[in-house]
């Protein structure tokens, strides 16, 4: 159950991500000196480019093991995060965000998947898969209100770098997960 509590935490932050910088997009404008539509790119861009990825990268988790996929995905989600929080201007949010960032997303969705048929057998299985469920659908309401309170009492970029400290909290939780052989 520890396992699921890692991996739950490894979607959330995904999901968190997504509409996390939805409520800052008026002080990155201003900070950023840049266009709504760069910045809709750069919003949009996450998520498409999660969605392209997914068979992608699930395939490399079956061929070169999803742990290590799911571990590399979390610290390039980790790399893009630090890399959007201290972007100086669109371009490097962009990379950071919908690239980097995406990218690790991607690989962090697909594994936690396949990660959790193989913790879970049974009843349990179904029940780990409704608790995975449910964080899913809370991290998208959740996104707004630590986007809304990161950048209201410090800045939009934190809302970014907290998903390094949470990224690397799911990494080391990473040990109690078993991999498939």
């Amino acid at each position: 159950w520890v396992a699921l509590v890692f991996l739950s935490l490894s979607l959330a932050i995904v999901i968190i991500d997504n509409s996390v910088l939805n409520v800052a997009i008026p002080y990155i404008l201003h900070d950023l000196n840049t266009s709504l539509n760069n910045i809709q790119w750069v919003i949009s861009g996450y998520a498409l480019i999660i969605a392209t990825l997914l068979i992608t990268v699930s395939r490399l988790g079956d061929m070169y093991g999803r742990k290590r996929i799911l571990m590399l995905g979390t610290t390039l989600f980790a790399i893009g995060s630090f890399t959007a929080s201290i972007a100086p201007n669109v371009f490097i949010l962009f990379i950071g965000e919908a690239l980097i960032e995406a990218i690790g997303a991607a690989m962090m969705m697909t594994s936690s998947l396949a990660l959790l048929t193989n913790e879970f057998r049974g009843k349990e299985r179904a029940l780990a898969f409704g608790v995975w469920g449910a964080v899913a659908g809370a991290a998208g309401s959740i996104g707004p209100l630590v986007g809304g309170y990161f950048t209201t009492y410090y800045s939009w970029r934190w809302s970014l770098r907290i998903n390094v400290v949470v990224a690397l909290i799911a990494l080391a939780g990473s040990i109690f997960i078993v991999a498939p052989p």
